[in-house]
């Protein structure tokens, strides 16, 4: 059934190519317009008919493939069950765990596609080859020399890469048995050649793990926030305190403190924008207390917004009441954040042009 169907779907395929001879030759040439009518028919009708036909040979194939694989799935695994032991001490797991599901699939291929697509690329080639030779002969055997050379070299590239294939088969197979996490506390090994005891084991365990981060994860915001709600800031201190390794709090740092409070007090006068401001840092001795590098214009802007140098500090949207030393006093803060906020406008240059005001247009008398 396979074969006629391919058969009524390739001599369909044909059918409007020919047409064209007729319209040329008759409809155009001859101006027979009455042939129009029939040839748009008949090239409507072998369109039909072949979309049919190809729709009904995938669905005829798909079923013979699936079939055909089923069966060979079967008999190679009724093959390995009947194997000596020794034939699986000596063949890694990840070669035959390739071999049955590549092998197979290799079929459906050759079945559904392959296979058909030669036997009607055959049958097409030798219905336009007798065609062609009866149109014109030496043009026809010059296309067909033409072939016969790509087809040679088409042989001589696939006489080099079927080696490589073998050899990427090859390769597959054993990164596919040697793909393994050892355990070496539990003792355990998971491939995908284990169990499926160990995996689901393995998989609580990773669970398991999980949960505990998570929980790890908890208990320090927790802490955090304890030692946040106690008045003590939870992290590293900011530029102008300085961390206390022995009673874990900050304190105020005797060479930056007094120069951040320096720094509020220059931008709440006002005078200076920020990348005015960093320059002054610089000059006035102000670094970062790491690697004693100058600070930036972003740092000086956190800076700036930082409640923490009112004694007060903003820990998870939540504001406390620190018990280190303030820096400056909350009136500085407040009036540095004023500058901050405001937006000046722009300045625009006001022209004076050389003959402005000579003239003057008498204003009209609108009623």
């Amino acid at each position: 059934m396979g074969l006629t169907l391919m058969v009524i779907n390739r001599l369909s395929g044909l059918v409007v190519p020919s047409t064209t001879k007729w319209l040329m030759d008759d409809v155009i040439g001859g101006q027979q317009w009455d042939l129009l009518p029939r040839l748009a028919m008949i090239a409507g009708a072998a369109t039909l008919v072949a979309s049919a036909t190809s729709f009904w040979l995938s669905q005829v194939l798909g079923i013979a493939a699936q079939r055909a694989i089923t069966d060979m799935r079967k008999q190679l695994q009724a093959h390995v069950l009947r194997l000596p032991i020794r034939h699986f001490d000596s063949t890694k797991t990840g070669t035959l765990i390739s071999r049955i599901m590549s092998d197979a699939d290799a079929v459906r291929h050759l079945v559904g596609t392959g296979l058909v697509q030669l036997t009607g690329s055959i049958l097409t080639a030798l219905v336009s080859l007798g065609v062609l030779f009866y149109l014109n002969w030496r043009l026809t055997a010059a296309t067909v020399l033409l072939l016969v050379a790509f087809g040679i070299g088409i042989a001589v590239a696939f006489t080099r890469l079927r080696p490589l294939f073998r050899e990427r088969g090859q390769i597959n197979a054993e990164v596919t048995g040697r793909l393994a996490v050892h355990f070496v506390k539990e003792g355990a090994v998971i491939s995908k050649a284990s169990r499926s005891s160990e995996k689901f084991m393995h998989g609580i365990k990773v669970l398991m793990a999980k949960n505990y981060v998570d929980n790890l994860s908890e208990e320090v915001k927790k802490g955090l926030r304890e030692k946040a709600e106690q008045g003590h800031w939870p992290t590293v201190a900011p530029v102008g305190y300085v961390n206390n390794r022995e009673t874990h709090r900050i304190e105020s740092d005797p060479v930056r403190g007094p120069l951040v409070a320096k720094v509020f007090e220059l931008y709440a006068s006002g005078d200076y924008s920020l990348s005015a401001l960093r320059r002054k840092a610089q000059e006035i001795g102000l670094t970062h207390w790491r690697r004693d590098r100058p600070l930036s214009k972003s740092e000086v802007h956190r800076m700036l917004l930082n409640l923490i140098y009112t004694g007060e500090f903003v820990w998870l949207g939540k504001v406390y009441q620190g018990s280190h030393a303030p820096l400056i006093t909350r009136d500085t803060f407040e009036r540095a954040q004023a500058v901050l906020q405001h937006k000046p406008r722009g300045r625009y240059r006001k022209q004076r042009h050389p003959f402005m005001g000579l003239s003057i247009a008498p204003a009209a008398d609108v009623r």
